[in-house]
C-alpha cells in the first residue's frame, strides 16, 4: 500500500467527515407518550423544546446502555458536560421531571470528591420494549446536537493526526474482511459445542440456556452489522485508545477476519497494563522537558500531567528510595507519604492505615522468591499473575472469606486489575485487601499508584492507557513504516496484528521500540487467528465465566478398565 502522510491524512479526514449524520435520530420507547412526559410541565416557556429535551435525556440513557453492553434495567451515568452542551443549564430540571414522573429512576449515589455521578435507568415497567428510532425535528435542539457532534469530529481529527499510518490500514479497500459463511457455520454449530462444554459443570438448565443464548445472539448480531462497521474507528478522549472493527469484534469471531485473504497473526504484550507501569518508575517520565527524547507523561498528555502535577515531586522522591530490604523501603516510603499528608498534599484516604494488618506466616518470611520479588522483572517475563496466584493467598488471613480473590489464574488477574482501577475512597471493597498485600510486597509501585489516584482515581489507569497508546500506536507504527510501509499494521489495544510473512519483522520492531522508550522488552504471546484458535478461545471463555459465576466443575472418575485400553 502506497503511503504519503498528506494524501492519507486527507483520506482519514474524509472518513471522519462521513460520520456526520444527515438527520438527528434519537432512541424512543413508544410506551412513553408525549402526554405522559409533559404532564404538569405547563410552566415551561417552550413546552415542545422541553418535551424533546426529555426525549434526548432518555436517548442518552439508552445510548450509554448500548455502549456499555448492558440491559435497559441497568444503571448508567449521564455526564453533566454533555447535558449542558445539548440542553443547557436547565438539564437538572429535565432530569428531575423525568424522575418525578417515574419514567426514569436514580440510584441516589453522588460524590463530587470521588467524581462519582448519579446513575439512571428506566422504570422496570418499560424493560420489555425494544427502543426504536425517530427523527428529531425541533430546530433549536437539532442545532445544538449538530454543533456538539461537529465539535466531537474536530477533536477526533486532532487525535487522528499522529495515528494516520495505523488508520490508513483500517480504511484500505480491499482490506480487512470476514469470511461470513465460515463464521456463520461456526456460530450455528457453537450452541451444541457450548452445551457439551457446559455439561461438565453443575448448573441448572435455565442457567445453561441463558449462558448459551446470550452469547450466540451477540455473535449473530455482530455478523449482521459487520459490513457497515468494518471501516469505522474512534479514538477515546481519556486514554487515546483506538477502537475499530477488531476491538469491537467478539474474540471468537476475530478468528474469521483476514487481510486480503491472508491469515492474521497477533503479538500480545503479556500483562500489558502492569508492564506499562514500568514507564512510571523512571524519573525521566516525570520531567516536563519537551525536548528530551525520553518517554514522558508531559509528552503523552499535558492535561493528565497537570492533573497529577501536585504529587509528582513526591513520586520522584519515592522513585529514588533504595534499601537492602523491603521492610526498610516500606518504612522510608511511609515516612514520605505521612509527611505529604501532614503538609496537605495528599488526602487521608490515600494513606495506608495499617500496612501490617495481615499476620505474617513464618513460611512466607523465609520464602526467598517473595523477599527478592522484583516487579519490573515479573512483568517483563510475563509471570506477574502466576506470582500473584502463588504468593498473594499466603498473606491473606485465614478464614477471611476472601479465598475467591485468587482461586485461579484468571481470578488472580481480575483481582489485581480491579485493585489497579478501583476507587480508594470506596469503603467496602475487596480491592483494598489486595492493595495491602501489594504494598507489603511492592511498596514503591503501590505508593506511586496511590499518589496518582489522589485527585481522581481514574487518572492512574488513564496514564497507563496513554503510555500504551503512545508507544504502540505512534512509535511502533512509525518504526514499522520506516522499515517497510507495505507491512499490514492493525491493533487491538495491547496486541499488534499483521500477516504471517511479516510477523518476525514486527516482533523485532516491538523489541527495538520498547527497549528505546522503556528500557525493557515485553514478553509476547503469538496468536494465529483461525478456526482452531476460535475453539480454544470458546473453551477458555466458558472456563473463565464458569469460574466467575462459581459454577462447580463435575469430577468424572475414569473407568477401571481404562488403563488397560491405553496404548
Amino acid at each position: 500500500m502506497q503511503f504519503t502522510t498528506k494524501t492519507t491524512l486527507k483520506h482519514v479526514f474524509n472518513a471522519i467527515d462521513k460520520k456526520k449524520k444527515k438527520d438527528v435520530r434519537l432512541y424512543k420507547i413508544r410506551k412513553i407518550q408525549k402526554h405522559t412526559i409533559c404532564a404538569n410541565a405547563k410552566e415551561q416557556k417552550d413546552l415542545d423544546y422541553f418535551y424533546h429535551s426529555c426525549r434526548w435525556v432518555m436517548h442518552a440513557i439508552i445510548h450509554q446502555q448500548k455502549k456499555d453492553e448492558v440491559k435497559l434495567t441497568s444503571f448508567v451515568p449521564l455526564y453533566s458536560k454533555h447535558l449542558k452542551k445539548i440542553i443547557g443549564n436547565n438539564y437538572k430540571a429535565v432530569i428531575d421531571h423525568l424522575v418525578c414522573k417515574k419514567i426514569i429512576i436514580c440510584n441516589g449515589k453522588f460524590s463530587s470528591s470521588a467524581h462519582k455521578a448519579y446513575k439512571f435507568k428506566f422504570n422496570p415497567k418499560f424493560k420489555n420494549e425494544d427502543p426504536k428510532f425517530y427523527t428529531l425535528k425541533e430546530k433549536k435542539l437539532v442545532k445544538k446536537i449538530e454543533n456538539y457532534e461537529e465539535e466531537k469530529l474536530v477533536r477526533l481529527k486532532e487525535r487522528a493526526k499522529p495515528l494516520v499510518f495505523t488508520l490508513s490500514w483500517l480504511l484500505n479497500k480491499p482490506g480487512l474482511n470476514m469470511d461470513k459463511d465460515q463464521a456463520s457455520d461456526f456460530v450455528n454449530t457453537l450452541e451444541r459445542k457450548m452445551y457439551q462444554e457446559l455439561s461438565g459443570y453443575y448448573m441448572t438448565a435455565n442457567e445453561r440456556s441463558t449462558f448459551i443464548h446470550d452469547k450466540i445472539s451477540s455473535y449473530k448480531e455482530f455478523l449482521e452489522r459487520w459490513d457497515k462497521r468494518k471501516h469505522e474507528f474512534n479514538i477515546d478522549d481519556s486514554g487515546e485508545r483506538l477502537y475499530n472493527c477488531l476491538t469491537e469484534a467478539p474474540s471468537v469471531l476475530r478468528n474469521f477476519i483476514t487481510y486480503q485473504g491472508n491469515t492474521l497473526v497477533g503479538l500480545d504484550i503479556k500483562n500489558s497494563q502492569p508492564f506499562h507501569f514500568n514507564a512510571l518508575l523512571r524519573d525521566s517520565f516525570w520531567t516536563d522537558n519537551i525536548k528530551t527524547s525520553h518517554l514522558s507523561l508531559f509528552k503523552t498528555s499535558t492535561t493528565l500531567y497537570d492533573e497529577v502535577k501536585s504529587v509528582i515531586p513526591i513520586i520522584r522522591e519515592i522513585i529514588q528510595v533504595k534499601s537492602s530490604t523491603k521492610k526498610l523501603a516500606k518504612e522510608k516510603i511511609l515516612e514520605i507519604l505521612n509527611r505529604s499528608y501532614a503538609e496537605g498534599i495528599i488526602k487521608q484516604d490515600n494513606i495506608v492505615p495499617n500496612i501490617n494488618m495481615f499476620p505474617k506466616n513464618p513460611r512466607t518470611l523465609i520464602n526467598k522468591e517473595i523477599q527478592t520479588a522484583n516487579f519490573p522483572e515479573l512483568t517483563v517475563n510475563g509471570k506477574l499473575y502466576k506470582f500473584i496466584l502463588t504468593h498473594f493467598p499466603k498473606l491473606l488471613p485465614k478464614n477471611s472469606g476472601n479465598d475467591d480473590l485468587f482461586s485461579s489464574r484468571a481470578q488472580a488477574k481480575q483481582s489485581f486489575l480491579h485493585m489497579m482501577y478501583h476507587n480508594p475512597e470506596e469503603m467496602r471493597s475487596k480491592a483494598k485487601k489486595v492493595f495491602f498485600i501489594f504494598f507489603n510486597l511492592f511498596p514503591k509501585e503501590a505508593a506511586i499508584m496511590m499518589l496518582l489516584k489522589n485527585n481522581y482515581y481514574k487518572n492512574f489507569p488513564r496514564i497507563l492507557q496513554r503510555v500504551e497508546a503512545y508507544v504502540i500506536l505512534r512509535k511502533v507504527a512509525e518504526e514499522v513504516r520506516k522499515i517497510n510501509p507495505e507491512i499490514p499494521f492493525f491493533t487491538i489495544h495491547d496486541s499488534i496484528l499483521t500477516t504471517e510473512e511479516h510477523i518476525e519483522t514486527l516482533r523485532n520492531t516491538i523489541a527495538k521500540v520498547y527497549s528505546k522508550y522503556l528500557a525493557l522488552v515485553p514478553e509476547l504471546k503469538e496468536t494465529i487467528y483461525n478456526d482452531h484458535n476460535a475453539m480454544l478461545e470458546m473453551r477458555e471463555y466458558i472456563t473463565r465465566k464458569a469460574d466467575e459465576k462459581k459454577f462447580e466443575k463435575k469430577i468424572t472418575e475414569p473407568h477401571p478398565l481404562q488403563k488397560f485400553l491405553k496404548k
